[in-house]
């Protein structure tokens, strides 16, 4: 959610007077929407340097966008007879970074022989898009991913989904809305825009937040939905997670004050009967986020080494 902050530290002061369409774009602008580089541009992408196995562009809509998508094969010694990788798992990056940061999952799901497909979401790194929605088109977007798989003959089954903070919900909600995902991860999720954003920004500034009124973050979630096209009200994760077969863990730092674990207790209690909590002592978000531990990844490969058989 750093993206966020940022946009919010700047926007936030005029809104004591009421401006919500100024706090709206903060909300819903695409992050890389002032990237010196265009996503097209013929430089190799950092993701192609450091760990990608091959890159793909996959347009998507509506609203049109395009996806760099980077796939980590797996490695030869944890594949199944004749190479093939044991599954296909999703993996989402948090709002304003890019599919680079979730390197460190892909190479422990590669290594335990799944086929790690990283997407640089809507708005971000190399994908264009001019708004973001929260998962609303981010979820649709990554059906359609795996359908450009399926064409190209790149999707192995079981298929998984693994995501952290904005990524998380929005692999809930593609899991909500796309019967061929078996199996989530979603770490340090939030359970819906519409609760986050308040708390979010009276969080990060809590000396102007305060002096907000809910119905003014409000009008200015509506009016970012406009602009995005899309309904806030359908950036839902705990309402999705009700429309899925496929099992979920979740997993959140209990000392999370950015995006606070009532939100993956609220998604749990949405469906109880195929989601798991844990939440980790001691822990925050951005320390969930970098894993220096490996605590977490640990946790997400014993769970889709479990659930994609």
């Amino acid at each position: 959610m750093s993206r966020l902050l940022l946009l919010a530290s700047l926007a936030l002061w005029p809104l004591a007077s009421g401006c919500a369409p100024v706090l709206a774009g903060a909300i819903a602008a695409a992050p890389n929407g002032g990237s010196i580089l265009p996503p097209d541009n013929p430089l190799p992408s950092v993701e192609s340097l450091a760990l990608a196995d091959r890159t793909l562009r996959v347009p998507v809509g509506p609203p049109a966008a395009s996806l760099a998508v980077s796939i980590v094969e797996p490695e030869p010694s944890a594949a199944i007879e004749g190479g093939r990788p044991r599954g296909t798992i999703v993996v989402a990056h948090g709002i304003g970074y890019r599919s680079y940061w979730m390197q460190g999952i892909a190479r422990r799901l590669s290594a335990e022989g799944y086929r790690a497909v990283l997407v640089d979401l809507r708005g971000h790194g190399r994908s264009t898009g001019d708004w973001m929605s929260f998962g609303v088109h981010e979820s649709r977007d990554l059906s359609q991913v795996l359908d450009e798989l399926d064409a190209r003959g790149l999707l192995a089954h079981p298929v998984g989904a693994y995501g952290i903070s904005y990524g998380a919900s929005t692999v809930l909600q593609f899991a909500g809305r796309d019967p061929r995902v078996h199996a989530v991860v979603a770490v340090s999720p939030f359970a819906n825009l519409r609760s986050v954003l308040p708390q979010y920004a009276r969080t990060i500034l809590p000396g102007v937040g305060r002096t907000i009124s809910d119905e003014t973050l409000q009008e200015a979630i509506d009016e970012a939905g406009r602009r995005g096209g899309f309904d806030p009200d359908d950036a839902n994760a705990a309402a999705a997670v009700q429309s899925t077969r496929a099992s979920i863990l979740l997993l959140h730092g209990a000392s999370d004050w950015l995006v606070p674990p009532e939100h993956s207790q609220r998604i749990h209690a949405a469906a109880p009967d195929h989601s798991e909590l844990i939440l980790v002592p001691d822990t925050g978000h951005v320390a969930m986020y970098f894993d220096l531990r490996g605590q977490i990844a640990q946790t997400a490969v014993e769970f889709f080494r479990h659930q994609l058989r």
